[in-house]
């Protein structure tokens, strides 16, 4: 058997010479700041929930719109997408983000937010200036959300939609049984 002698946290080679000017060290205060709204946080961990919303959103010239929205019911868990994209959808608890589902809509991915040469403008067509496409995204449908908002990380703009979707646009509130093929 081999014994070592060792000193782990004794407080030894941290400046302070013993107990009494230990106390009279200033405690640094942590102040709390609030999460920044931008969506630049990380990712939290992604949800796996049975129940999601079938988001279907429109890019009409450069607007998004939430054309239409629907619960669905899966047999298991499905985990929340992680994608890299310049949209996201992002769930919020007070000021905890929950999740954050990115996602791109189809031929605008490679497009830049601003066109910085303009000399070969015929070259290269402009797809953002008159597109009109719609993309389908899968946002668990979490009970710990109070609020959902729609990011576009290009341009900052930020919509605030409704939580847990309802009205018109949600379509019925009855999950719609996503267990066998038909979804």
């Amino acid at each position: 058997m081999l014994t070592v002698p060792a000193h782990f946290a004794e407080g030894h080679g941290d400046g302070n010479k013993g107990p009494a000017s230990r106390a009279k060290a200033p405690v640094a205060q942590a102040k709390a700041t609030p999460p920044d709204p931008s969506g630049t946080l990380p990712d939290p961990e992604p949800l796996s929930l049975r129940e999601q919303w079938q988001y279907e959103l429109l890019y009409d010239h450069g607007k998004v719109t939430v054309k239409k929205v629907a619960l669905l019911r899966f047999s298991r868990p499905r985990v929340s997408a992680r994608n890299m994209g310049r949209y996201a959808i992002e769930l919020w608890i007070g000021r905890e983000l929950i999740d954050r589902i990115r996602f791109d809509f189809p031929m605008l991915a490679g497009e830049p937010a601003e066109v910085q040469d303009t000399s070969n403008r015929a070259q290269s067509p402009q797809l953002l200036e008159s597109a009109v496409v719609s993309q389908t995204v899968l946002v668990p449908a979490s009970p710990r959300a109070r609020r959902a908002r729609l990011i576009d990380r290009a341009s900052g703009q930020t919509t605030e939609l409704a939580w847990p979707p309802e009205g018109p646009s949600a379509g019925s509130t009855r999950a719609r049984d996503c267990s066998s093929s038909e979804c």
